[in-house]
């Protein structure tokens, strides 16, 4: 799940590199990445921070404050797939 920095959910996914693709397109086109230290990473397209793989390589796990973002927060919970899908298909019956 994906969060921006007041805690509204912005994306949320099975996968953390489609999470991060996401955060990728989201910070390109809107609000930038801000680290902890203060510093805004310069916008180049697929490159550094601005690149999923990157990102999620070099950024996501940091602890230091120069490669730490304080705007986003991703945050991954286990769940468990078979209540899911329970709850998934009685949503379905629900809605017919």
């Amino acid at each position: 799940m994906l969060f921006d920095h007041n805690g509204k959910l912005l994306y949320t996914d099975f996968s953390i590199k489609e999470t991060c693709r996401y955060l990728y397109s989201h910070t390109f086109t809107k609000n930038s990445f801000v680290m902890k230290d203060g510093g805004i990473p310069p916008k180049n397209y697929n490159k550094g921070i601005y690149n999923p793989s990157t990102f999620l390589n070099d950024y996501f796990a940091n602890s230091t404050d120069s490669r730490t973002v304080s705007n986003y927060s991703i945050k991954i919970y286990d769940i468990n797939l078979l209540d899911y899908r329970n709850f998934a298909d009685a949503k379905k019956r629900k809605k017919k």
